[in-house]
């Protein structure tokens, strides 16, 4: 196992451990940091796992990655734009949560979506 995943695996024990130590003191709001910690050591071992079946990279697969995190970012920069001539022409008003919302979910949906469509793609230059 390499290092990156024993100290993944050692933070969401540290989390947990935690969120428990708050728990054993009577506080109920650690329930909420314990869930973190228990979440963060379920995806661990769901990705680890994957991880482990998978071929290593190539430099296909890297350059299609990159490419899709590009797109993502110039349409995140787009979309920030828009929201800021919306709240600026007084069209439509929202809060910073919902703004960063809209925008950390369309820039992760973008970025999965060019992947798959530049993945099946083939060559890309």
């Amino acid at each position: 196992m390499k290092t990156k995943w024993i100290l993944s695996f050692a933070s969401a024990a540290l989390v947990l451990l935690f969120g428990l130590t708050f728990f054993f003191f009577g506080d109920v709001r650690s329930l909420s940091i314990i869930n973190v910690g228990v979440v963060m050591a379920i995806v661990l071992g769901l990705k680890y796992h994957r991880m482990k079946r998978r071929p290593a990279l190539d430099e296909r697969n890297i350059k299609v990655a990159r490419a899709a995190i590009g797109y993502s970012w110039f349409f995140s920069y787009l979309a920030v734009a828009i929201l800021i001539l919306l709240d600026y022409m007084d069209l439509f008003r929202l809060s910073a949560i919902h703004a960063l919302s809209i925008v950390l979910f369309m820039m992760a949906s973008v970025q999965m979506i060019s992947y798959f469509i530049l993945d099946r793609k083939g060559d890309i230059s």
